[in-house]
Formats: C-alpha cells, sequence, structure tokens
C-alpha cells in the first residue's frame, strides 16, 4: 500500500511541474521560439502514459484545442456544407435566381404559343425562338464587363444589389403578366438576362474565396446541381401556372416576387467578402474586353479548351 501511495504522490508532483512549465511557455512565448505544438506534444504524450498506468488523466488545455482544431482537415460533407454560412446563402440565392429566370421565360413562351401573338410578320414559332436570343443576348455582350465589376467591388455586397434589381424586373414583370403587356414582358425578359449576367460571375469567383481547395468540387457540384434542378422545377411550374384558365398572371406574379424575395433575403446571409482588384482600371469598351478575355485564355490551353466544352454543353442543351 505504501509504495503504491508513493508512486501516485511523485506521479502527481511530476505532472504538475510539467504543466506550470507548459503554462510558463503559453505565457512567455515570443515569435521566433519554439512552436507552441512542441510543449503540448510532450505533455500529451507522458499524460497519455499516465492514463495508461491507471494513475492520472490529464486534460487539454484551451490553446492546445484551438491549435486541434486549427489543424483538423477533416473535409465537410455536402449536406453539412448546405447548413453552413460560408456556403449555404450563397446556394439559395443562385437556386432562387435560377428558378425565376427558367419559371419566367418559360411561362412567356407557352403563352406566346397559347395565344399565338405576332409581332409585326413574325409568328409565335418565330417569337418563341427571339425570346432565347433576347435572354441570352445579354451574356453574351456584357459577361466581362460584369467579371471586371465582380473583382473591384465586394461581391457580397454586389450579389445584394443584383438581387434587389431581380425583385425590381419581377415587378415590372409581375404587371406585365397581370395586364396582359406583352412589350413589357419581352423587356423584361431582357433585364432577367441582364442580371443573371452580372450575378453570374460574382457567383462562381466567390466560390474559392468561402471554400477552401479540397471543398471546392463538392461546392461545385452543388451549385451546378442546384442550378439544374431549378432549371427543371421553374421550367414545369412556369408551364402548368400559365396554362391555368383563371388566375395564372396572378399566380406567376406571386411566385417569381415571392422568390426574388427569397434570393435578396438569402443574399444577406452571404460573408462580407473584399474586392481583389478595386485599383484595376474598368474597361466600358464591351467587344475590346470581350476580345482581351478571350485573348487571355487563348493562353492557357486547359483553361481554353474548357470554355469551349462548357460552350458546347450549352450549346446543344
Amino acid at each position: 500500500l505504501i509504495p503504491s501511495r508513493r508512486t501516485t504522490l511523485s506521479t502527481l508532483i511530476f505532472c504538475l511541474i510539467r504543466s506550470q512549465k507548459a503554462n510558463s511557455y503559453h505565457s512567455g512565448h515570443q515569435p521566433g521560439s519554439r512552436p507552441l505544438a512542441q510543449p503540448y506534444q510532450a505533455v500529451q504524450c507522458s499524460a497519455a502514459r499516465r492514463t495508461r498506468s491507471g494513475n492520472l488523466r490529464r486534460w487539454p488545455t484551451d490553446d492546445s484545442k484551438a491549435l486541434m482544431k486549427t489543424q483538423s482537415t477533416k473535409k465537410t460533407g455536402g449536406a453539412q456544407l448546405l447548413m453552413q454560412r460560408r456556403f449555404g446563402p450563397l446556394f439559395w440565392t443562385q437556386f432562387c435566381g435560377a428558378f425565376n429566370d427558367n419559371l419566367y421565360k418559360n411561362a412567356l413562351v407557352i403563352l406566346i404559343t397559347f395565344k399565338a401573338y405576332q409581332i409585326a410578320e413574325l409568328s409565335s414559332e418565330q417569337l418563341v425562338a427571339l425570346c432565347g436570343g433576347i435572354f441570352i443576348l445579354p451574356f453574351f455582350l456584357f459577361s466581362a464587363l460584369a467579371g471586371q465589376i465582380s473583382d473591384q467591388v465586394s461581391k457580397s455586397r454586389l450579389m445584394v444589389w443584383i438581387k434587389v434589381w431581380e425583385i425590381g424586373v419581377m415587378t415590372l414583370g409581375s404587371i406585365g403578366f397581370v395586364t396582359g403587356n406583352f412589350p413589357l414582358l419581352i423587356g423584361v425578359l431582357f433585364m432577367m438576362g441582364l442580371q443573371s449576367t452580372f450575378f453570374g460571375p460574382a457567383k462562381y469567383s466567390a466560390l474559392p474565396e468561402l471554400l477552401p481547395n479540397r471543398e471546392l468540387v463538392t461546392g461545385n457540384a452543388y451549385v451546378e446541381m442546384g442550378t439544374f434542378l431549378a432549371i427543371l422545377l421553374g421550367t414545369i411550374l412556369g408551364g402548368l401556372l400559365v396554362s391555368m384558365p383563371r388566375g395564372g398572371g396572378y399566380l406567376i406574379s406571386a411566385t417569381v416576387m415571392g422568390f426574388a424575395a427569397m434570393g435578396w433575403l438569402s443574399s444577406l446571409r452571404i460573408p462580407s467578402l473584399p474586392p481583389i482588384a478595386k485599383a484595376q482600371p474598368l474597361q466600358l469598351n464591351i467587344f475590346k474586353s470581350t476580345a482581351d478575355i478571350l485573348r487571355i485564355c487563348r493562353r492557357t490551353r486547359s483553361v481554353f479548351l474548357s470554355i469551349l466544352g462548357i460552350s458546347w454543353f450549352w450549346l446543344v442543351g
């Protein structure tokens, strides 16, 4: 019994001395001295040996817990990523925007087909094809300018203002559906494509700033999944609502306004992102800026081929 007590007492004294040395190291640590992990590892190892012997247990300090947390490289799952502020608000913001775009566009296309609208000598079939071109035209004209702006201002703030813009555009679209003003609906379709043009570069360039490299593939996959799911749901719902015999215009208006408001509320939760090229001059010539972007992309073969592959995918789709 006496040797056991002596062993326990000596072990306790030894542990207290080591703990006091570690604490004095923490309080007197200076830049350029030994890394903080070394004394903690020594105490941790000796604590582990004593724990196996059944005499004493040593718990990590708060500093060591923070160190272990920062050194963790565990990859976050996709479902968990959606629940975190660094990714979830951006995901739902782009989901609401893509849903609204396709609901409005498909509702307008079916409305043209059902009502057999004609402008000048254009038939309803030609107007349907024209609607697709009107929506895509801003992407071709203003994408380079949109990319410059997303680099020069805060991307999070830019996305908030784009969502405010979307609310205004959807208000005009709602008036067009309720009153049956076809020219207004066509103009709103162009403005929707324009706001989506400015949202795209901010959305994709924000991902590397919000996610570490090991989660970029997961983040991109979820953004693309959300985009195509929103396209599918918006296309189906737009066709169902516009084909209703009564109240279809009011239901479409309420739906697009509701999703525009949800997208704006979600954008307010996106973490603040500082501008990355604030001093860079803005090239307002959209044709020259587009040519410059293409010239830069051709210098890197992998980037240029990726652009061609994505463009071919959207052309066929």
